[in-house]
């Protein structure tokens, strides 16, 4: 009878440990799912933030880029309109001076660095009105 009983003990200790090593493998399936789901799901969500945020930056040096090529224009407009009158009011000087300011700010280079100078060297009055 004991002889029963120790068998009947070892067959319920045999199923309680089969049941438990099935129930770990099926928690640890189970978290593998739920991990790679998540891992999935927030390596999308990333990378479609990011797109979104690439497109944006793409946008705004886009904007950068055009702003400068206007400042650039003006300036070498200006420059062509006061050279070839041998004088520059005041106020067209200080405007020309702001989008100078603005330009270089913007990482403009130096190729209007002369136009600039010598715009701020001519005349600020038509010299040739008193003469």
């Amino acid at each position: 009878m004991i002889f029963m009983t120790e068998i009947a003990m070892d067959t319920a200790v045999a199923e309680i440990i089969t049941n438990g090593v099935a129930t770990e493998i099926m928690v640890g399936v189970f978290i593998s799912i739920i991990s790679a789901t998540v891992i999935t799901g927030l390596t999308f969500y990333i990378v479609k933030v990011r797109g979104a945020v690439t497109a944006q930056e793409i946008k705004q040096e886009a904007i950068h880029e055009g702003v400068k090529a206007l400042l650039y224009d003006r300036i070498v407009q200006l420059y062509n309109h006061y050279n070839g009158k041998k004088h520059i009011p005041i106020y067209a000087r200080q405007n020309a001076s702001n989008l100078h300011k603005e330009y270089k700010a913007l990482g403009g280079n130096g190729v209007v660095d002369g136009l600039m100078k010598h715009l701020m060297n001519l005349p600020t009055e038509d010299e040739t009105k008193y003469k």
